[in-house]
């Protein structure tokens, strides 16, 4: 019996609650067990555990009856604050465990598990004072720890700052993160197989999100690239990093991310199902539709699972946005790149180029501005098909970020668009035509529509993809726009405290305006401004500048007898005069803010390039790609791909000190490549001490 129990224990410990309940189940009628104090706690533990209240709550019970004969030792007194934690009975537990405090009993691990209670009761500060305590008179146990870096992201996110006098809570979560990994090494043995995966897979989420949160990408990515060959582990990490991504509101990036892996495994179901519930939870429904359509054609089951169920489920019915956040923080840096001159440098051979017939249309506008009703109003047109709100545009940007870093660069878009080869642009745009195209009808369809939000910051380089692209730019009365309680959810959504709403609300129509007056000077007859007040007091004549825009004829049938625009007429906000007053106050001070004036950036004239220089390279051309590289390194100093790629064609060419001086510089710019490019580095510095001892001789064929 003794033996029994100390497995039953050890379950426990290992917090394997299933087979613990299982196992308890079994032995429940054996009279050995059924009266023995030390079964009953075990077994309410793990009925706790598994949802089984009722029957938890029935042993305890049994066991406050069992005290008239004997009162509980230490180690059941434990038990049972297990018990009343996990049924949440927190006074309770509070109160057993002071009283093992009382006794000095096991004190590290009654002092983590009275932490625990702390932080269910919100007292996270409490919590984390505790913790710090149980570590010292035991630092072994890597769950400690791992709950103190939690505490520390959490309390990060909420306040930007950490607990007590801690002033960088990021450096603290950094150190405690490797004392978890070393106390996990130093007793690995104690846990069982699945307890070893469940802490492993804690240690690396932590790992994410400390480096989402620094924005250090790379060196995440960085990361999972030495795992790339073990399928399952690489696409268990990579769901991680998405979650963590998802967790700071990039969520384009963790799409990129998934979309990537798939490039490598084709067939991962758990990258399609991670893809469904992303594209769900902020209700891109064609998006959603065609990855589930792609996860059920590889798992030939459908995919109506609890866990998307229940996300759908609890997206409709409740009322907090899911919206990614937008920023305005790259205006300047978008109209410094996307300059007359760059776009004349690069849609004129693109035109050349370009003999399909796809022009999109992209409906542009801030939130709740009327882009849906303009779609609908489109969609009655059979010509006309629609992808829905979106992300190509913007997958496709954080893809092109994402490169740069697996190449050993952090320039980002837009600047990076100058890289960008003729025949890439080409590709890039295939690649986006393609995806609109699974997620339409494409018998009927001439005319292809999106709504994402994001591609206001993405026109001109939409234009360098598809020359015929055409845009539809919806925007609101600002006072009726301020007066919006969704409008008004949605900046609370964004999380800036710094500023009041009516403000942030003015800032954004401010912003967008400023941003779509330089498109129209770039692109006056690509874009059609409509006002959405406008529309819903003359439906018919909007909506035949909408059809004309588009080169199409409007339907037969009335508009106003498909589309109800009484009811947006209808709408009345009630709001007290002073605190309208006030409001409209605070958004035209952000209405007429400024605009900043930005110099134009410089740019790589020639498109093609840093792909002549991978040809000349290919090619054994060796002076004209060092020739290239040169160019690129004028324009773009601190590129270190190049620099990478000028070490290579120093040691070619005989040039070791400077093959050596280029490859450190390119360390030093991208050190996340260091396990890659450090073995080039040993290389070159090798053939340099061969050259200086021996000679040239002996070192050509090395190099």
């Amino acid at each position: 019996m003794t033996s029994r129990l100390a497995l039953f224990r050890e379950m426990a410990e290992q917090q394997e609650y299933s087979a613990l309940y299982q196992a308890c189940c079994e032995q429940q009628d054996d009279t050995m067990y059924a009266g023995d104090r030390t079964f009953q706690l075990l077994f309410a533990v793990a009925c706790a555990h598994v949802g089984e209240q009722s029957k938890a709550q029935s042993l305890l019970l049994n066991i406050n009856e069992s005290l008239q004969i004997s009162p509980l030792c230490s180690v059941e007194k434990l038990d049972l604050s297990a018990v009343f934690l996990a049924l949440e009975r927190l006074d309770e537990a509070t109160f057993v465990l002071d009283e093992l405090l009382n006794e000095e009993y096991s004190l590290s691990v009654v002092l983590a598990r009275k932490a625990s209670c702390e932080l269910m009761k919100g007292k996270c500060a409490v919590a984390y004072d505790l913790y710090l305590k149980s570590l010292s008179y035991d630092d072994s146990n890597a769950e400690i720890w791992l709950n103190l870096c939690l505490l520390l992201l959490d309390q990060y996110r909420e306040a930007n700052i950490g607990f007590g006098t801690e002033k960088d809570p990021l450096l603290k979560v950094r150190e405690y993160l490797i004392k978890a990994e070393i106390a996990f090494e130093a007793s690995e043995h104690r846990y069982s197989f699945d307890r070893q995966d469940s802490l492993l897979r804690q240690i690396d989420n932590i790992r994410f999100e400390y480096w989402v949160i620094n924005n250090t990408l790379e060196k995440a990515e960085a990361w999972l690239y030495e795992y790339i060959e073990d399928c399952d582990f690489y696409i268990s990490r990579v769901i991680l990093y998405s979650e963590a991504l998802l967790l700071e509101n990039k969520s384009f990036i963790a799409e990129t991310v998934l979309l990537n892996t798939l490039r490598k495994y084709p067939e991962s179901i758990a990258c399609y199902q991670a893809l469904v519930a992303l594209s769900s939870r902020f209700q891109r429904e064609k998006d959603s539709l065609y990855y589930r359509d792609q996860y059920e054609q590889r798992a030939k089951v459908n995919i109506e699972s609890q866990q998307v169920i229940k996300l759908n489920e609890s997206l409709s019915e409740s009322d907090e946005f899911h919206l990614q956040p937008l920023s305005f923080s790259l205006n300047e840096r978008i109209k410094a790149r996307f300059t007359r001159a760059f776009i004349d440098s690069r849609i004129t051979p693109l035109c050349t180029l370009d003999k399909s017939l796809f022009s999109p249309v992209f409906i542009i506008g801030l939130p709740f501005s009327g882009c849906t009703l303009v779609e609908q109003i489109l969609l009655a047109n059979n010509k006309v098909s629609s992808v829905g709100e979106s992300s190509h545009i913007s997958v496709l940007v954080e893809g092109l970020n994402f490169k740069q870093r697996e190449k050993g660069s952090l320039r980002v878009y837009p600047e990076l668009v100058d890289m960008l080869s003729l025949n890439q642009w080409k590709a890039l745009a295939s690649g986006v035509q393609s995806f609109c195209m699974g997620k339409i009808n494409t018998n009927t369809t001439s005319i292809v529509l999106d709504k994402g939000v994001h591609n206001v910051h993405h026109i001109g380089m939409i234009k360098c993809l598809f020359p015929k692209a055409r845009f539809i730019s919806v925007r609101r009365d600002s006072k009726s726009y301020v007066l919006s309680e969704h409008v008004t959810e949605w900046i609370k959504s964004e999380g800036n405290t710094s500023q009041t709403v009516p403000y942030s609300i003015g800032e954004k129509l401010q912003q967008y305006s400023e941003l779509m007056s330089y498109w129209k000077s770039l692109f006056s007859n690509d874009i059609l401004e409509v006002n959405f007040n406008s529309l819903i007091e003359q439906p018919n004549e909007i909506s035949k500048s909408l059809f004309s825009f588009l080169g199409l004829l409007t339907p037969n049938h009335s508009i106003n007898s498909t589309h109800d625009f009484s009811s947006y007429t209808k709408r009345k906000v009630t709001v007290d005069k002073a605190k309208q007053d006030k409001n409209l106050s605070e958004l035209f001070s952000a209405l007429n803010k400024k605009t900043i004036i930005t110099d134009d950036m410089a740019f790589i004239k020639d498109p093609d390039l840093l792909s002549s220089v991978y040809s000349h390279f290919q090619h054994g051309a060796y002076r004209e790609a060092e020739i290239a590289c040169k160019k690129i390194l004028r324009v773009i100093p601190d590129y270190p791909p190049v620099h990478h790629i000028l070490s290579e064609l120093y040691l070619r060419s005989g040039l070791f000190e400077k093959a050596v001086q280029s490859l450190e510089t390119a360390l030093r710019l991208a050190p996340w490549k260091e396990v890659q490019w450090a073995r080039d580095l040993n290389r070159a510095k090798r053939i340099t001490e061969e050259y200086q001892l021996n000679g040239v001789n002996n070192v050509d064929n090395k190099a």
